[in-house]
C-alpha cells in the first residue's frame, strides 16, 4: 500500500496556487470542445497544474493511478448572447433597430436583433461576447472558485477520516 496522503491539508496549504490555476483553467476552457473538461491537479509536494482538454470521462494517468489528485474539473463553456437585450440597452442601436424592424415588417418580414447586428455592426457582437466572457470569469473568480475549492477540501477531509488515516 502506498503512502497515505492528507490531500485536504495539502490543498489548504496551496490554496492560492490552486485558485490561480482554477481561474487560468476557466479562461482556457472557453469556447473549446463542448462536453470536454480540463482538470486542476496537484501532487503530494503541492505542485499544481491544469491538464490539457480531456474528453468526457477521461482523466490523466497519474490521477488514475492515484499518484495525483484532481482538485476540480472545469467544463468547457461558451457565452450565449441575448442580442435583444444588448440592442435594447444601446441607445443608438435601439433606435436604428426599431426603424429597420418597422421597415422590414412593413414589407411583411421580420428582422431579428441578431440579423440586425450581423448586417449593421458585426464588431459589436465581438465586444458583447468579450463583456459576457469577462463577466463569467469574474463571477467564477469572485465566488465559484472558492466554493468549489471548499467543497473539494471537505470531500477530502471526509474521505481521509473515513479511511481511518
Amino acid at each position: 500500500m502506498g503512502k497515505r496522503i492528507n490531500w485536504a491539508k495539502i490543498i489548504e496549504e496551496n490554496r492560492e496556487k490552486i485558485l490561480e490555476k482554477m481561474i487560468e483553467g476557466k479562461k482556457e476552457a472557453y469556447s473549446s470542445c463542448q462536453g470536454w473538461h480540463l482538470d486542476v491537479e496537484m501532487d503530494a509536494e503541492g505542485n499544481v497544474w491544469t491538464t490539457d482538454l480531456l474528453s468526457h470521462g477521461s482523466q490523466s494517468m497519474s490521477s488514475w493511478k492515484g499518484e495525483t489528485l484532481v482538485v476540480c474539473s472545469i467544463g468547457t463553456w461558451d457565452v450565449d448572447l441575448d442580442h435583444d437585450d444588448y440592442v435594447k440597452n444601446d441607445e443608438l442601436l435601439s433606435s436604428e433597430y426599431e426603424a429597420a424592424k418597422a421597415a422590414v415588417e412593413a414589407e411583411g418580414g421580420y428582422l431579428s436583433a441578431y440579423d440586425f447586428v450581423q448586417e449593421t455592426c458585426p464588431e459589436k457582437e465581438a465586444e458583447w461576447e468579450q463583456e459576457e466572457r469577462d463577466w463569467v470569469i469574474e463571477a467564477f473568480e469572485m465566488d465559484d472558485a472558492d466554493r468549489i475549492l471548499d467543497e473539494s477540501i471537505e470531500c477530502e477531509k471526509l474521505r481521509y477520516s473515513e479511511e481511518g488515516w
